[in-house]
């Protein structure tokens, strides 16, 4: 099981250069952001020495791989090396994602292991437990509708 989803990987291909950068032409819409579908399978761009292309999709997802080639001239043909990863924003979500919540479970295991309860947020929650929230104008309102009664300001 790979933990970043990234794959690369050759093709060795009978076709010229310029009979797959036709090929691409069919199958690529080169704006990256459109109104109506162009009927083309793929977004991005191409040109003699590679290409990067994401999949034409109508619904939300982040995690759709970014696609990238590079083509090398060899005598039978042409030879494309291909890259699929994440896109960058999506892996540094998952990181800074991964990171707390790696940090929550650390903080969990110590404080299990030195039988404390567990509290992520040590100075948050003793500046929560400290304050007076009867005081708030959004909480006196509150008590005040849900006991019916005023609230007395010290």
């Amino acid at each position: 099981m790979k933990i970043y989803p990234h794959d690369n990987f050759e093709i060795q291909s009978p076709m010229s250069t310029e009979e797959i950068l036709a090929v691409l032409d069919t199958e690529i819409d080169q704006k990256w952001f459109r109104w109506r579908s162009s009927g083309k399978r793929f977004t991005g761009e191409y040109s003699i020495s590679g290409f990067k292309i994401m999949r034409v999709i109508w619904y939300r997802n982040s995690f759709l791989p970014v696609i990238e080639g590079t083509f090398n001239p060899s005598t039978s043909g042409t030879l494309i090396k291909v890259t699929m990863r994440l896109h960058r924003f999506a892996a540094a979500f998952m990181l800074i994602w991964f990171a707390g919540v790696f940090t929550g479970l650390l903080g969990f295991l110590i404080g299990a292991m030195a039988n404390r309860p567990f509290e992520p947020l040590p100075g948050a929650l003793i500046t929560l437990r400290n304050a007076s929230f009867r005081y708030h104008p959004c909480f006196r309102f509150l008590l005040v509708r849900s006991q019916k009664r005023q609230i007395s300001y010290h």
